[in-house]
């Protein structure tokens, strides 16, 4: 039993930062899971070593930073359009 507690964590980290990348374009799916999948996958990564939680935060990594860079694009547009 205690191995299934282990293998919650990752496993929830990992999902969330799949999640968290299909839904880029959607910021108020992503952003939270994404910032979720990062403090599932240290918590996970701190525990148990677990390479499924290392996954799933480089994926809440990457899906942070294409909605910080898609979001800042687009408001350098609406902001340069102006000009």
């Amino acid at each position: 039993m205690n191995e299934k507690n282990n293998q919650v964590m990752p496993t929830a980290s990992l999902t969330l930062g799949i999640v968290a990348l299909l839904a880029v374009l959607f910021y108020y799916i992503s952003l939270p899971s994404s910032i979720m999948a990062i403090i599932f996958g240290v918590k996970a990564r701190i525990n148990t070593g677990s390479k499924l939680g290392l996954a799933g935060m480089i994926l809440g990594i990457v899906a942070l930073s294409i909605m910080l860079v898609l979001y800042l694009g687009m408001l350098a547009l609406i902001v340069l359009s102006h000009y």
